[in-house]
């Protein structure tokens, strides 16, 4: 393979060329500003919304992780983890939604992601009469 100047092969400098463009055609100017304008969801149009498209709402009305569109659905998965439920069964519950959406949007869930395993199990393990499945 071709060395460039610095002694890098040409192949990876012509690979980051390439995002370089594809940035500058988009008019993001690096990774955070991408990720900011991938699931952007301003004051007036975030109260449009149902309350049905986002993953969880709080006993307090308060709304969390919106999964209206396939950019917010991605930001759900990241983010799931980062957010505070008030029980297990509502941490359960958006687990699925979240679940739901992407698959309703063709987005792709890794078989290790944290959301793709139950949150806990809904049953308890033992019980006053013993250990379940005796």
């Amino acid at each position: 393979m071709l060395d460039g100047p610095s002694g890098e092969s040409l192949g990876k400098i012509v690979t980051v060329a390439r995002r370089s463009e594809f940035r500058n055609r988009a008019g993001v100017n690096s990774r955070k500003d991408q990720e900011m304008a991938m699931a952007e969801l301003n004051t007036k149009d975030r109260e449009k919304l149902r309350s049905t498209q986002f993953a969880y709402v709080d006993s307090k009305g308060e709304e969390h992780l919106p999964i209206h569109d396939e950019s917010h659905v991605r930001n759900a998965i990241a983010r799931f983890n980062q957010t505070e439920f008030e029980s297990k069964a509502a941490k359960e519950r958006a687990r699925r939604k979240i679940l739901s959406a992407a698959e309703m949007h063709g987005i792709e869930v890794d078989e290790d992601s944290n959301i793709h395993r139950p949150s806990s199990p809904h049953r308890a393990a033992s019980t006053k009469r013993g250990p379940r499945g005796d």
